[in-house]
């Protein structure tokens, strides 16, 4: 309601034509698929029972990102974001209805991810976490020794205090080391408030 309410009182102030949205609210989940080599027809059911499993029968929009991890194994990983459909459906018609092109409603923290390079001095052949502010917020985002993503964690500030980030951090290891068996190293010490 907030985003539409700001959206129709700047729509024609800014004349906008076509508008993007980048999302990072609670309703936005984040989690990994880990498929196996099978049909696209099995395969649509086994997403459909994990869905119905995750959710129950509530109505969400997902978009999945191919990791590119161990593509030569006998799984694939897909980083999945959804939404409840109430969010999206509402952003489409407000813009549908005001003749502006919707390009798309996005996840804003993996489009961070995916946008934030490797270039924080990580050591080569090693995973690693390193910490990317960003307006309100603050991310801690693991990637694998080749640089790819793995996941991240959300930080309610930019400039976390050195207890909520060493919490974060450890969290995001666990997980980690349990859903990968990967130990990454916190890049720069690990201190937020330096960056």
């Amino acid at each position: 309601d907030t985003l539409i309410s700001f959206l129709e009182s700047e729509s024609k102030r800014l004349k906008i034509s076509k508008v993007r949205v980048y999302l990072d609210r609670p309703e936005l989940d984040h989690h990994i698929e880990r498929i196996p080599e099978m049909t696209p027809k099995l395969r649509q059911q086994l997403l459909q029972q994990r869905k119905v499993k995750l959710y129950g029968n509530e109505d969400r929009i997902w978009v999945s990102h191919e990791m590119a991890l161990n593509s030569s194994g006998a799984q694939h990983f897909y980083f999945i974001s959804s939404l409840p459909t109430t969010i999206p459906i509402a952003i489409a018609n407000w813009a549908f209805a005001n003749a502006i092109l919707l390009e798309g409603i996005f996840s804003l923290p993996l489009a961070l991810a995916l946008a934030t390079g490797t270039e924080d001095g990580s050591k080569e052949n090693e995973a690693f976490m390193h910490f990317q502010a960003f307006g309100q917020a603050g991310y801690l985002i693991a990637r694998n020794e080749s640089g790819k993503l793995l996941f991240f964690s959300r930080l309610d500030t930019p400039t976390p205090s050195k207890q909520d980030f060493d919490v974060s951090s450890r969290r995001l290891l666990l997980f980690l080391e349990q859903e990968f068996g990967v130990a990454p190293t916190l890049l720069d010490g690990g201190d937020a408030n330096e960056r």
